[in-house]
């Protein structure tokens, strides 16, 4: 049988496809493990969870705190596999694997091979806000996979430019491609704003590098008004809600987020890149920006350095906003690692392979919920890991991403007890006041189990679903006896609610049942507004 020469388009194609498999499967890992995670974990659902289902209950074109995507996609998902923690989580596992498979075909399409693939795979995959941003049902799954899909949208346009002057075929193609990416971004910042910030980095990369060529041709303007179309319906819906989102925003970068510094920005960027990743991380970045071959893909780094001016400017941003970056920098730094490793590839990639893994899942149980509260606090003992909070709040033995799992289901439980102990006839028109919506949430995740009656709040959404026309006995969450007989005839404690490993500021919260309503709902609703 004759023997194919190494360098054959059938071997280099065999071998496409066999990376393009390891991809794929790497991708069905990740699935896997947070599948696991979700049917195993010993922590309850989130707190963000909770206010996402009651989103999904109320349908619209906008919330206070985020675009409607992600609350649509949870919506179907609800519908099709019900509402169990396992059910949500399911789809951010199946996001995690598909922005896996795609960091993959990124590293393919720059010139990677099997090696290549695998290093960017795991690293995309195991650094720790991946983990952590997959545990979950949010709009941050989704906004992962809409920032690698574009990246891998974006990378055929750059190829297409060392064409020179294109040919009738590659304008066609360029069409497909800039249409497929105006698509991509007007649906991922429908599901959240910081895919602006990848569309200001395609903007500047085409303008600073020889894309600037297709400028000239009618499709990057088409593209940008296919996003404009797909986005304006929150523009519309803010208008229409005296631009709550931008009031959100600036509540939150003032007050929640105010004791982030640009210091404390590059701290947790350090962290959540996971520090043994470092070098693997600022090797991507050196082969986009200095590498003769990584040269011709940068730019992909140029969207990277454009996010990251964006928020180290801003000097209140949250590392994590930086995240969706990650996996193209990880496939950067695999292609290279392949081209260095093949002088002792038996020796080299085997270690490669196993210390990117191990160190991922060394800090595992610092993003993702599989540790039992005890053995977590004993296990960063050991590391000598403290947990630094981006929001202001005291923590106590938890950090807030864990606290933020426990409590709720007692939580709702005791708000049914103190409901059911009224006479039936205040049952009828009794609400209860929450504090936040992650109460307000598990009221109405648990109401089936835990009968409670309308529960209204005055942060985020809640505040715009609003109350109803008639109010008799309001149940109150926290407070002081004082502050609630200035509002009503009569304030009875009625309960303590006490649980292990919350927040700190949901713990000991005192349960009042107050009565006779002096002040006007509307007065109290415009007061006690809270957007952040």
């Amino acid at each position: 049988m004759e023997t194919m020469p190494a360098s054959s388009p059938q071997t280099v194609s065999r071998v496409r496809v066999s990376a393009g498999m390891l991809a794929m499967l790497i991708g069905a890992a990740a699935v896997l493990l947070h599948a696991l995670v979700a049917v195993f974990t010993p922590y309850g659902i989130f707190r963000d969870e909770l206010y996402y289902i009651a989103c999904s209950k109320r349908l619209a074109f906008g919330y206070v705190d985020h675009p409607p995507l992600s609350i649509v996609t949870l919506f179907v998902a609800r519908n099709l596999l019900g509402d169990s923690m396992f059910a949500i989580r399911l789809v951010a596992a199946l996001l995690s694997g598909l922005t896996t498979w795609l960091t993959g075909m990124i590293a393919l399409r720059m010139g990677g091979s099997r090696f290549a693939v695998a290093i960017a795979c795991l690293a995309a995959m195991l650094t720790p806000i991946s983990i952590a941003m997959h545990s979950v049902y949010s709009m941050n799954a989704l906004d992962h996979f809409f920032w690698t899909l574009g990246a891998w949208l974006f990378l055929p346009l750059v190829e297409m430019t060392k064409e020179g002057e294109p040919s009738l075929e590659t304008s066609v193609r360029q069409k497909y491609w800039w249409l497929l990416l105006g698509l991509l971004i007007g649906l991922g910042s429908m599901n959240k704003i910081g895919m602006l910030w990848f569309a200001a980095g395609i903007a500047v990369a085409v303008l600073f590098t020889p894309l600037r060529r297709q400028l000239r041709t009618p499709w990057p303007w088409v593209a940008a008004g296919i996003a404009v179309l797909l986005f304006l319906p929150y523009v519309l819906w803010n208008a229409a809600n005296d631009f709550a989102h931008l009031e959100f925003i600036r509540n939150a970068t003032t007050m929640k987020y105010g004791g982030i510094s640009r210091l404390g920005f590059l701290r947790d960027l350090f962290l959540e890149v996971n520090p043994l990743y470092v070098p693997l991380f600022l090797i991507g970045l050196w082969y986009l920006f200095l590498h003769p071959k990584g040269k011709a893909f940068r730019a992909l780094g140029m969207v990277f350095l454009v996010a990251f001016a964006i928020l180290f400017l801003n000097g209140h941003s949250k590392a994590e906003y930086l995240s969706p970056t990650f996996p193209m920098i990880f496939a950067a730094a695999g292609v290279w690692l392949e081209s260095v490793s093949q002088r002792r590839p038996s020796v080299l990639r085997p270690v490669l392979v196993v210390w990117v893994v191990a160190a991922g899942l060394l800090l595992l149980p610092f993003a993702a919920p599989v540790l039992p509260a005890a053995a977590f606090v004993k296990y960063t003992d050991l590391l000598g890991v403290s947990h630094p909070n981006s929001e202001s709040r005291n923590l106590d033995v938890l950090p807030q991403f864990f606290a933020d799992m426990h409590g709720w289901e007692d939580f709702a439980k005791t708000i049914s007890k103190v409901y059911l102990s009224l006479p039936e006839k205040e049952r009828r028109d009794a609400v209860v006041f929450a504090r936040n919506y992650g109460q307000a949430g598990a009221i109405e995740y648990y109401a089936d189990r835990y009968p409670a009656p309308r529960v209204i709040a005055v942060h985020n959404n809640y505040w715009l679903w609003g109350y109803p026309e008639q109010i008799g006995t309001v149940i109150v969450i926290g407070g002081e006896e004082k502050t609630h007989r200035a509002s009503c005839d009569e304030a009875v404690e009625a309960a303590v609610f006490r649980s292990s490993y919350v927040m700190p500021y949901e713990n000991n919260q005192t349960i009042w049942i107050c009565r006779g309503l002096r002040r006007s709902i509307k007065v109290i609703w415009k007061e006690e507004k809270v957007y952040i």
